[in-house]
C-alpha cells in the first residue's frame, strides 16, 4: 500500500493543531476563509443555532456574548434570562459513540445522578431518564451562616455520535421557582437533523479554515486523521471522507474526488481489507484519468504520479482480495510504461509489500516477469 500525498502537508499540520486539541487557540484567518463565528438567530423568545441545528425557547433572554467558553469548538450558545430568577444558560456538544443515548451522555458528564449524590453539599431534586433526560439539583456554594445555594439543571439530548448538554443555573433563587422557570426551557429544546457540523470541522473553521458544514472541511479533517493526527483511526477518517462525498456531490472537482476516494481506500487497506478498497480505487483512477497532465513532473498533484499511486494500491487491494489474475493485470498496467530503472524500483517495492504476497506467489506473476524482461 502506498499512501496518497496530494493534500498539502502544511495544511494538514496546521489543521492537526486544531483537530486534536479541544482547546486549540485560533490561528490567523486567511482571506479565503474569514474567521468562523457561531451564528445565533432569534425570533421573539426562540433562539436558534444553525451550525448545530439547535432550537430552544427562553423567555426574556439576552445572548450571553461574553461567555468565556465561546471560543471552544464544542460551544453551541449561551444566554441569560431575567425573570423572578436570574438564569444563566449554556449549551455544549461532545463526541461520543454512534447511537449514544441521552442517559449514557448524562452518565458521562456533570449531571450523573450517582456522582451528584456522592456530594454532601448537593441536594438531588429530580433525575428522570426518558424522552426528556435531565438532573435537577441544588448545591450549597457558601459555607457557614450565609448558606448560599446554586440552583442547577442539566439536560441531555443526542444525535448520531453527538451528546448535547444544556446547563441552566441561578444563584440563591427559591428552589421551586427556579424549577418552574428553568424546566420549560429544557422541555423546549429541539435537536434538528444532522447539519454536517462536527467538533473537528468547527475547530478547523475557528482557525480560519473552510466552512464547518462543507465538504472541504470534512475532507481535510479526514486527511489529518488518516495521515498525520492518528493513523490508527482509519474508520473515523472514512466517516469524514464519506461525509465529504455526501455533502459535496457533483460539485467536487476530479482532483479532490481522487483524494477522497483514494483516502477511503487507504483507510480500508490499513486494515488489509482489499475487497472494500477496490471500488474506491477504481473511482479514484477514473477521476484522475479525467484530468489532463504530463508524466515526469515531480509535483505531488501531477495526474500521472497520482495514477501510478492508485494503480499500485489497486494491485495491493486485488492481491489481498485473492484475485491474483487481476492483481497481475494491474501490475502490468503499472510497470509497462516505466523505463527499465523505474520498472525495477517499482517491482522491488511490490515484492517487499506484505499486501502483495498472494500475487507474488502466483503463476501469473512469473509470467509477468518474463513478459517484462524482469525474470
Amino acid at each position: 500500500m502506498r499512501s496518497q500525498a496530494s493534500v498539502s502537508i502544511e495544511l494538514l499540520t496546521a489543521a492537526l493543531v486544531l483537530v486534536v486539541s479541544s482547546h486549540a487557540s485560533a490561528a490567523t484567518p486567511s482571506p479565503e476563509h474569514p474567521r468562523y463565528v457561531p451564528i445565533v438567530q432569534r425570533e421573539g423568545d426562540v433562539i436558534r443555532q444553525p451550525t448545530w441545528g439547535v432550537e430552544l425557547t427562553i423567555p426574556k433572554f439576552t445572548l450571553w456574548k461574553e461567555n468565556p467558553m465561546q471560543g471552544r469548538p464544542n460551544y453551541v450558545l449561551a444566554a441569560q434570562s431575567q425573570r423572578t430568577c436570574a438564569l444563566n444558560l449554556s449549551m455544549f456538544v461532545e463526541n461520543d459513540k454512534d447511537g449514544v443515548t441521552p442517559e449514557e451522555c448524562r452518565r458521562g458528564y456533570a449531571g450523573n445522578p450517582e456522582k451528584l449524590l456522592a456530594h454532601k453539599d448537593v441536594t438531588l431534586i429530580d433525575a428522570p431518564s426518558g424522552p426528556l433526560t435531565y438532573s435537577r439539583f441544588d448545591q450549597q456554594v457558601a459555607p457557614g451562616e450565609s448558606r448560599l445555594t446554586m440552583n442547577q439543571l442539566y439536560g441531555y439530548w443526542t444525535r448520531g455520535n453527538l451528546c448535547f448538554e444544556v446547563h441552566i443555573s441561578s444563584l440563591g433563587c427559591d428552589s421551586g421557582t427556579f424549577t418552574a422557570e428553568a424546566q420549560p426551557i429544557i422541555a423546549s429544546v429541539k435537536i434538528g437533523s444532522d447539519t454536517g457540523a462536527t467538533l473537528e470541522t468547527v475547530a478547523l473553521a475557528l482557525g480560519g479554515g473552510p466552512d464547518p458544514l462543507g465538504w472541504k472541511s470534512h475532507a481535510l479533517v479526514a486527511g489529518v486523521m488518516l495521515h498525520v493526527a492518528n493513523p490508527t483511526r482509519p474508520a473515523e477518517a472514512r466517516r469524514f471522507y464519506e461525509a465529504a462525498l455526501r455533502l459535496g456531490g457533483e460539485t467536487i472537482p476530479p482532483l479532490d474526488i481522487y483524494d477522497i476516494e483514494a483516502g477511503i481506500a487507504i483507510a480500508w487497506l490499513q486494515k488489509d481489507r482489499g475487497v472494500e478498497a477496490i471500488p474506491h480505487l477504481e473511482r479514484a483512477i477514473s477521476a484522475i484519468r479525467s484530468i489532463p497532465g504530463t508524466s515526469g513532473d515531480s509535483d505531488a498533484t501531477n495526474p500521472q504520479n497520482l495514477l501510478d499511486e492508485a494503480l499500485y494500491n489497486l494491485v495491493c487491494a486485488r492481491s489481498l482480495a485473492g484475485d491474483t489474475e487481476a492483481a497481475c493485470a494491474g501490475a502490468r498496467e503499472l510497470l509497462t510504461p516505466l523505463d527499465a530503472g523505474h520498472r525495477r524500483a517499482k517491482l522491488k517495492d511490490l515484492k517487499k509489500d506484505k499486501q502483495t504476497r498472494a500475487m507474488i506467489r502466483s503463476d501469473c506473476y512469473d509470467h509477468l516477469l518474463t513478459e517484462l524482461g524482469l525474470d
